[in-house]
């Protein structure tokens, strides 16, 4: 004869609080593991990404060796060329900034003119009210 037992009934409380606790290990695990985990998946997602060009290789009778020293080198290539390009980009972009800098400086000057113009709210009024503004965000975040 067997006796079934029934399934333990526990109330919510103790349920979410056991989810909530098991979540906060997990992450903190995950935290202390960062050092191994980040090396670790991105040596799998390069891996899975270059399984493919090291197989057309190996389909081509190069040594296994050589498909994936070929394969590292491609990457490194595109890395470099990678990072290259976006070195062009942040390069062109620091010669357009006093560029758009001066066009920031027309658009408030001509901002400030019209709020002079037609609200009757002179440039040492309007820059008080910046100040101010600053400062209250700065302090307090943004205000609603």
């Amino acid at each position: 004869m067997r006796l079934r037992s029934s399934p333990l009934e526990l109330p919510s409380y103790i349920k979410i609080s056991a989810i909530l606790i098991s979540l906060v290990i997990i992450i903190y695990g995950l935290h202390m593991l960062a050092g191994i985990l980040i090396p670790l998946v991105f040596a799998i997602l390069f891996a899975v990404l270059l399984f493919p060009l090291a197989h057309r290789f190996e389909q081509w009778h190069l040594p296994r060796i050589l498909a994936s020293i070929i394969c590292l080198v491609l990457l490194l290539a595109f890395i470099v060329g990678l990072f290259y390009a976006v070195s062009l980009q942040i390069s062109n972009f620091s010669e357009v900034i006093p560029k758009l800098s001066q066009k920031a400086s027309e658009y408030v000057g001509k901002l400030q003119t019209v709020a002079d113009e037609r609200f009757h709210i002179n440039r040492r009024q309007q820059g008080q009210e910046v100040q101010k503004y600053m400062k209250q965000v700065m302090s307090e975040g943004v205000p609603s």
